[in-house]
């Protein structure tokens, strides 16, 4: 089994900076089984008298996985068992311990008394894990229930027939149950299995940025770069009379360190029509991330939609996977501009011909060794043009057989 690690991977480049990227939508898919441990032997338990987070890491599906179902092995369910004691739901990692809280689960409708071990359903609308993620599955108790059980291996394997590249980590954390402190490593695995939706990306036209009934298209474009941050306009487009809010999530990192999450929520209003197309509105909010030198990289999904349509308009971002953009470091010291040299210094012009004057001091034109001699028509010509014998021919101001 491979061990769960806190660093979260590196996601593919898209193609392309700052480039018009075409439309992808998530769609929903058949759920199946991403993995378990629920065949392994062992017969271990977990008291209930204590809180566990047990962690699991996602398979490389770039487009990511809804989760909808956790099904939990319990060993025994006392006849005092209070299910309103307990809750679950799926953290994120920090630094191998659970971080903050990214789905609740709804529990069974029923926790049936029970000394042999059964299965209880632990249910989502859809939780969004990214591709090579991990995360835990954490069971928080409100007060000690300790004549229930959970069911526990010490075995380092996955049951057949999970999906490629997850797994389970090899030891579950616990810590009393009315404590807040520091997580301790239990050497046994919780017995528990994962299922939902794969999701996958359809590739469509730019010119598709509409919405389809059951699904919004979310739009990004506008980048603003300010002096601390780089800004992006998140669009939410709806078939009208079908406006809500939606939740769009971003990670984000520069020059290919670890990603930070953050959040935008769009609301459902004010919607305006757009023009021609009628049918439907959108809504807009804006979101910013810090500015730093190097490379930013992007992903970006929608987390209450499990099937939604994205698209970006000459934006640095690309849904489902990743897409760099280069912005300029925070400060930038412009070079200074070298004066440019005149041109009469790159093209030195020669001394005008002698001009010669006669003895009162008025100019010789015509006389011997005259000003307008045609040595010195030449002289002249070849003067204003640099000195530039090509040119002058080009132009038919001399003749073939004269040169400077």
């Amino acid at each position: 089994m491979r061990r769960c690690g806190g660093a979260l991977a590196a996601l593919v480049l898209a193609a392309g900076v700052l480039a018009a990227l075409p439309l992808e939508r998530a769609a929903a898919q058949t759920t199946q089984t991403f993995v378990g441990n629920g065949t392994q032997s062992g017969n271990h338990w977990l008291t209930l008298s204590n809180d566990y987070a047990q962690p699991f890491t996602t398979g490389s599906n770039s487009a990511g996985y809804s989760l909808r179902s956790v099904g939990v092995l319990f060993d025994i369910v006392d006849v005092g068992f209070s299910a309103s004691s307990l809750t679950a739901g799926i953290y994120t990692d920090s630094g191998g311990s659970p971080g903050s809280l990214l789905g609740s689960l709804t529990k069974p409708s029923s926790f049936p008394v029970s000394a042999s071990t059964q299965t209880l359903t632990f249910t989502s609308s859809g939780i969004d894990l990214s591709a090579s993620t991990t995360y835990f599955l954490v069971i928080d108790m409100g007060k000690s229930e300790s004549n229930t059980d959970l069911d526990a291996t010490g075995s380092n394997s996955e049951d057949s027939g999970g999906l490629p590249g997850w797994s389970i980590g090899n030891n579950v954390l616990q810590r009393a149950w009315n404590s807040t402190g520091a997580w301790t490593t239990n050497v046994r695995e919780l017995k528990f299995s994962l299922g939902g939706v794969v999701k996958s990306v359809e590739q469509r036209a730019m010119a598709r940025c509409v919405p389809d009934a059951d699904r919004p298209v979310v739009a990004v474009g506008g980048t603003t770069i300010g002096e601390t941050s780089v800004g992006f306009d998140v669009e939410v487009r709806h078939l009208r009379g079908n406006e809500r809010a939606v939740t769009v999530r971003v990670r984000y990192s520069y020059d290919g360190g670890s990603f930070t999450d953050t959040t935008v929520v769009v609301p459902a209003s004010p919607a305006t029509r757009m023009v021609p197309q009628q049918f439907y509105t959108r809504t807009k909010a804006t979101l910013s991330v810090p500015r730093r030198a190097g490379g930013l990289t992007l992903g970006v999904s929608v987390n209450n939609h499990s099937s939604y349509w994205v698209c970006t308009r000459n934006a640095g971002v690309a849904f489902t996977g990743v897409q760099q953009f280069v912005p300029p470091p925070p400060t930038t010291t412009l070079p200074e501009i070298e004066p440019e040299t005149p041109v009469e210094d790159r093209y030195p012009r020669p001394e005008p011909p002698e001009r010669p004057t006669n003895s009162d001091g008025t100019v010789n034109l015509y006389g011997p060794g005259g000003y307008l001699t045609p040595e010195r028509r030449l002289a002249w010509k070849c003067w204003g043009a640099f000195g530039d014998t090509e040119l002058l021919r080009k132009h038919g101001i001399i003749s073939e057989s004269e040169s400077c």
